[in-house]
């Protein structure tokens, strides 16, 4: 048996590439020229061959140090099978425990990475990211939203100066350092009465939810805590530090399987990353629980905000709740009671 396959060859410890065939025999592999010539030899068991990830080609290496790429469309590892060369992908095939045991591992270990890992690696991460990086961010999600799913505020000056100035109080109040923060005041069919921070400390708060708890200000300042507590803690940057994290590791495992990675990232990856978002809601409640006690409000106003918010937008169906962002309400309302 001989086959030639058109190759790349890689001196040892060099990134000069050249042309050249691959030929297979029954006990050797050779390296030729574009003449024919011989150029590199190795007995079949001397070589090391890294099978192809996806569409990526097949890595030869040679105990010299050279490195051999082959397109993966070549049925490299069925000659290299035949001519006797045994890679550890070719034991495991060869043995029902072995890949039953991988298929059971390699969820695991996915599951393992996305739930644990990433989000720590991302923790870690996010500090280090800058605020003018963060505050780049914020202008053009916000230019965005305001083009899509944001209008302006119908709220009349004097609202938003009243509210402005209970925000900078509490702001003051509290000392918490935060000059780049900003309270950002939009009409949303979309959102409803609700409020959201972006990376950089711009905080959206919807007519509708200043409407909803108007006649409730230590209610309004807990849902801005709660906003608050997601910038400090940076929890914009986390999710999408842990969301570029889980597809990179999602292309890693599926290569250029698009269809895959596609149905993937529409679905599962949805569920995934609203776990993690559950997390972050917990720890912005702990920081709004907290700051309410300083400012001498009881958390029940925390509360009350999540109730309200909770009977405006009505009740979640089993599905609606198992997909939503948030924790249950009456679990962050229970908790928030039990702080008074």
């Amino acid at each position: 048996m001989q086959n030639i396959y058109p190759a790349t060859l890689y001196g040892a410890g060099s990134s000069q590439a050249s042309t050249v065939n691959l030929l297979i025999s029954e006990r050797d592999v050779t390296v030729l020229d574009e003449s024919n010539q011989a150029l590199l030899s190795a007995k079949i068991g001397e070589i090391k061959v890294t099978p192809p990830l996806g569409k990526l080609p097949y890595e030869i290496q040679f105990s010299s140090g050279e490195k051999l790429v082959v397109s993966a469309e070549y049925p490299i590892a069925s000659d290299l099978n035949h001519s006797g060369y045994q890679s550890t992908i070719s034991v495991i095939e060869q043995h029902k425990g072995m890949w039953l045991l991988a298929t059971l591992l390699v969820p695991l270990l996915m599951y393992f990475l996305i739930q644990v890992v990433i989000p720590g690696s991302a923790k870690l991460v996010t500090p280090l990211v800058p605020n003018t990086a963060l505050m780049q961010v914020d202008k053009q999600v916000l230019t965005i939203l305001d083009k899509t799913s944001l209008d302006t505020s119908k709220l009349s000056e004097e609202q938003q100066e009243a509210i402005d100035k209970q925000w900078q109080q509490v702001i003051e109040q509290l000392d918490l350092q935060l000059s780049d923060m900003t309270l950002n005041f939009r009409a949303s069919e979309l959102y409803g009465a609700n409020a959201f921070a972006l990376p950089g400390g711009n905080i959206v708060a919807t007519d509708d939810l200043i409407a909803l708890l108007g006649e409730q200000p230590d209610a309004l300042t807990a849902v801005l805590l709660h906003e608050i507590g997601h910038v400090v803690h940076r929890h914009g940057m986390q999710m999408v530090a842990e969301s570029a994290g889980t597809a990179l590791l999602m292309t890693y495992f599926f290569g250029d399987l698009e269809g895959v990675a596609e149905v993937f990232s529409g679905t599962a990856l949805t569920v995934i990353q609203n776990q993690f978002s559950q997390d972050l809601e917990r720890e912005a409640d702990d920081f709004a629980i907290a700051h309410l006690k300083r400012l001498g409000i009881s958390p029940k106003a925390l509360g009350d905000a999540l109730s309200a918010l909770s009977q405006d937008h009505g009740e979640f169906s089993k599905l609606e709740k198992y997909f939503s962002t948030h924790p249950q309400i009456h679990e962050r309302v229970k908790k928030a009671m039990e702080h008074q």
